[in-house]
C-alpha cells in the first residue's frame, strides 16, 4: 500500500501542566518520548534537555504500570520488544512515589544509554535532587551489574558520591528516609544514541517499582481516555487517543476539530488499539508553514468528561519528484527485482558502511589483488542465479537457520508476526545469505559468512499526485532514489542513512505532481553484526505503516 503523507513536526504542547499529587497511588506513571532529536551527540542527555521539544512537546505520552520503559529485545525479560526502531531519542518518566513504610530507601537505576534519576523531598518538582546516574549503558534490569561498563556505585542512590540529596551518610552518599502516606515527586531522564533502549528504576535491584507505589504527573483520572500523540503534515493532521482497559471510551460524535481557528469536519476511526481523529486539507500545505490544531472530545462516562488538546506544528521539508520521471506507459510486471552481492573483503578506506563504499561495492569497484578482478560474489546459489522476484521487503538475517548469532530466529523492526495489523508480517531471511564468505575482519565478526553485503531493489511504483511519507528500517545503511526511465543510482535521492546502525527507522517525504509509474531503486548494505531491511510507507491518516507493495502484490 502507498499512502499519501508529508513531513511534519510532532508536538504535544503544555504537556508539563502539573496535576496535584493524588492522595493514593493511581497504578501508573507518566512516560514521555521525544523522537528525532537530531542532536549528533549520541548518548549525551543534553541532546534531550536542550532540545526545543523538551519538556512541553513530547511526541508520545503513555502511562506504564511499572517504573520501566522500552525494555529492548532481551528474551530473558518481560515485557520484550522494541517496536519503535528508533535512535537518537530521549524519554522523561515523571510522577509521584508513595512509600509503603516509613524508613530508609535505596533507588537502583538501569538504562541504555545514559540516564539520571531525581527525587524530591516532597511532592514539588522544585525540590528535586539528583540521586543516581547511569554513566554508560546496561541491559534491561541490570540494576547492580552493567554490560556496558557503567559505574556500579553511581547506579544506586546509597553509593553515588555525586548525590545532591540533602541528608548524607558519612561517606557522602545519600541517606534517603521517606514517610509513608506522603507523595514524593520522582523523575528519570534517559537518552538513546542507537542500538538497544531501556530504562527502569528499582527498590530491590530485582524488579521495577510497581504501579502500586506510583502516580502520574499529569493525569487526574485513571479511567478516562487520553491524547497520546499528535501528527501534523502537509495534508492535514491527526490525533491519537488511547483508552484504558475497563475505562470509559471516546464518544465519536463528540469529536470537534479546529484548524487555524476554523472549525473543520473530522474523520474518527478506531484503529485496533487507539482512536484516530483526523483532518485532511483540500489542498497541500506549504513546506515551512505553521499551523494550529485543536481537538475537543468527550467520553461516554456519566457524566461525560470533556477534554481539549491544542497543538502547533510546522510542515517540514520534502522532495518533489519531477513529472518527467514517470514512464510513458504503465509497468506490467508485479513486485520487485532483488539482487544480492557479498564479498570476502571489508569495504575500505574510511567508513566501511558509507554510501560511497556501498555504491563502490555494488559497481564491482573493489578489486581482488590476487586476480586483478572484482571480488567474486560469494552469496549463496539463490543470489548467484540472478535477480530474485520479491513482493515486498521484510528481511532479517536472523531468520535463516544458519545464522551464527544468539538472536537466531528473533524478529526485529517495525513488522513482526506478533504485531497488530497491518504490521503483523513475519520476517523472512535475506536472499542469498549466508553465503560462503569468510569475513576477514578481526574480533568476534571474523570468519562469518553473513557480513559485507550489498543488495539492490528495483521496482516501479504507481503514484497519484500528492504527498508521501516513505521509510526504511535497516541495519546498516540504505539509499532510496527515483529516476527517469529506469531505476539507477544517480537519480533524485529521497532518503538515506550514511553509516552503520542497529535496526532503526529513517522516514523521508516527497510530493508527486503527476499520476504515473515511477522507477525506484533501494540500495541496502550491511558491514558486520546484525542485518535487516524493511521498506514501507506511512498512512498519515492513521499512523499505520505498510510495506511497499504489501496490499498490491
Amino acid at each position: 500500500m502507498l499512502a499519501a503523507a508529508v513531513a511534519a513536526v510532532f508536538l504535544i504542547p503544555s504537556a508539563a501542566v502539573r496535576a496535584a499529587a493524588p492522595p493514593t497511588p493511581q497504578g501508573f506513571i507518566t512516560a514521555r518520548d521525544y523522537y528525532n532529536l537530531n542532536t549528533g551527540n549520541g548518548v549525551d542527555l543534553s541532546g534531550l534537555t536542550n532540545n526545543a521539544k523538551f519538556p512541553d512537546a513530547p511526541d508520545l505520552v503513555d502511562y506504564p504500570t511499572l517504573f520501566e520503559v522500552h525494555p529492548d529485545a532481551d528474551p530473558t525479560q518481560t515485557p520484550t520488544g522494541n517496536p519503535l526502531g528508533l535512535s537518537d531519542y530521549g524519554s522523561q518518566i515523571i510522577g509521584y512515589f508513595y512509600p509503603t513504610t516509613t524508613g530508609p530507601y535505596t533507588f537502583y537505576l538501569c538504562s541504555d544509554d545514559h540516564s539520571i534519576l531525581y527525587l524530591s523531598t516532597d511532592d514539588s518538582p522544585a525540590n528535586k535532587h539528583l540521586i543516581a546516574v547511569e554513566t554508560a549503558w546496561s541491559n534491561p534490569r541490570q540494576y547492580d551489574t552493567s554490560s556496558g561498563g557503567s559505574d556500579l556505585t553511581a547506579k544506586r542512590s546509597d553509593q553515588y558520591t555525586g548525590t545532591q540529596w540533602p541528608t548524607k551518610n558519612p561517606a557522602g552518599t545519600a541517606n534517603i528516609t521517606l514517610t509513608t502516606g506522603k507523595a514524593y515527586y520522582i523523575e528519570a531522564l534517559f537518552k538513546v544514541g542507537g542500538g538497544g533502549d531501556n530504562l527502569a528504576v528499582s527498590l530491590d535491584a530485582t524488579a521495577p517499582i510497581p504501579g502500586t507505589m506510583l502516580s502520574s504527573f499529569d493525569r487526574a483520572t485513571a479511567t478516562a481516555p487520553f491524547v497520546s500523540s499528535f501528527t501534523g503534515h502537509g495534508g492535514g493532521f491527526y490525533f491519537q487517543i488511547k483508552e484504558t482497559t475497563g475505562g470509559s471510551q471516546v464518544n465519536f460524535s463528540s469529536a470537534q476539530l479546529k484548524f487555524d481557528g476554523v472549525s473543520v469536519t473530522p474523520t474518527v476511526t478506531r484503529v485496533i488499539d487507539r482512536v484516530v481523529v483526523a483532518y485532511l486539507t483540500p489542498a497541500p500545505l506549504t513546506a515551512g508553514s505553521a499551523h494550529t490544531a485543536v481537538l475537543t472530545f468527550a467520553d461516554n462516562a456519566t457524566p461525560p468528561l470533556t477534554q481539549s488538546s491544542t497543538h502547533q506544528y510546522t510542515v517540514g521539508p520534502y522532495s518533489t519528484v519531477p513529472a518527467g520521471y514517470a514512464l510513458s506507459s504503465a509497468a506490467t510486471d508485479p513486485g520487485m527485482k532483488a539482487q544480492v552481492y557479498q564479498i570476502d573483503f571489508v569495504r575500505a578506506p574510511g567508513n566501511s558502511d558509507s554510501i560511497a563504499n556501498a555504491e563502490q561495492q555494488w559497481a564491482r569497484g573493489f578489486i581482488d589483488k590476487t586476480t586483478g578482478q572484482p571480488f567474486a560474489n560469494v552469496a549463496n546459489a539463490q543470489a548467484q542465479a540472478g535477480p530474485i522476484n520479491v513482493a515486498s521487503i521484510n528481511w532479517n538475517g536472523a531468520m535463516d537457520a544458519a545464522w551464527p548469532d544468539t538472536d537466531l530466529g528473533m524478529e526485529i523492526g517495525d513488522f513482526q508476526s506478533t504485531n497488530n495489523p497491518p504490521m503483523n508480517i513475519l520476517d523472512v531471511p535475506i536472499p542469498g545469505i549466508p553465503g560462503t564468505a569468510s569475513d576477514p575482519s578481526t574480533g568476534t565478526d571474523g570468519g562469518r559468512a553473513v557480513d559485507n553485503i550489498v543488495a539492490e531493489l528495483e521496482t516501479y511504483l504507481h503514484l497519484a499526485p500528492g504527498f508521501y511519507r516513505m521509510g526504511v528500517n535497516s541495519d546498516d545503511g540504505f539509499k532510496v532514489t527515483v529516476a527517469p526511465g529506469v531505476p539507477n543510482p544517480f537519480g533524485l535521492v529521497l532518503g538515506s542513512f550514511d553509516g552503520a546502525r542497529g535496526s532503526s527507522d529513517t522516514l523521508f517525504d516527497f510530493v508527486v505532481t503527476a499520476d504515473g509509474y515511477y522507477p525506484f531503486r533501494l540500495l541496502w548494505w550491511q558491514g558486520d553484526g546484525g542485518a535487516n531491511l524493511e521498506w514501507f510507507v506511512v498512512d498519515l491518516a492513521t499512523g499505520n505503516k505498510y510495506l511497499v507493495n504489501q496490499n498490491d502484490p
